[in-house]
């Protein structure tokens, strides 16, 4: 097909060339249209969870593609075809793969990485005070609400003399939140208020990965 005009839209690979010509006479000029495209794609086994959290991509880019440049959002980078990446800290991550081809197009795809903040980190006060004026009653400790935690947590406080004054199993911070009353089995008088001192405690509960911890400080009622 021969097209009069200053320009034209060119949509099928292959050669094209122009022909001006003027007073002076005709020359021709030839353009080789490669139209040929690429595409990038790919997948993620986990998009969220607590860190440290290695993830690894599945890239999905057409065969077309012969350069990789990953950006993980968190400084990290790789050429790789489907790399891992192991977020440590907390936060929403952009990750984004560039691939190219051997004619220089190029696309880009982007995906989101979240990495929580692990609930089975719990924060346990060393002192608490039920003196009944209304403020810090409870032996409140923060998180160990969490599914994670409850109620497979078990929670033990022995008195200065190595005598057990309190124990539970599914502690949590209303039911059965400590409220310096003895309470352990081995105990002779129990549901007794115990008296202002320093106590031991051992918390032991399960992380959100499935290890086991094992928690032991010591703790002061003050009355």
């Amino acid at each position: 097909m021969q097209l009069t005009g200053n320009s034209i839209n060119v949509t099928n690979a292959g050669t094209y060339f122009v022909v001006v010509s003027n007073s002076c006479g005709t020359d021709t000029a030839y353009v080789n249209i490669i139209t040929e495209s690429v595409t990038a794609f790919f997948t993620s086994d986990v998009i969220s969870g607590n860190g440290p959290l290695a993830v690894n991509f599945t890239n999905s880019s057409s065969s077309s593609a012969i350069a990789y440049s990953w950006s993980f959002g968190d400084g990290n980078s790789s050429s790789s075809f489907s790399p891992t990446n192991i977020y440590q800290n907390p936060g929403v991550y952009n990750v984004a793969l560039t691939v190219t081809n051997a004619n220089g197009c190029s696309d880009t795809y982007t995906i989101q990485i979240t990495v929580l903040e692990d609930p089975s980190i719990i924060n346990i006060p060393n002192v608490f005070s039920p003196n009944n004026d209304g403020i810090n009653e409870v032996f409140v400790i923060e998180n160990i609400d969490d599914i994670i935690c409850y109620p497979t947590n078990r929670l033990e406080i022995y008195n200065r003399w190595g005598v057990l004054v309190y124990e539970t199993e599914g502690y949590d911070n209303n039911t059965k939140a400590f409220r310096g009353i003895s309470e352990g089995r081995l105990t002779v008088n129990q549901s007794q208020e115990l008296p202002t001192g320093t106590y031991f405690y051992i918390l032991q509960y399960t992380t959100s990965e499935g290890r086991s911890i094992k928690e032991s400080k010591y703790l002061y009622i003050s009355r």
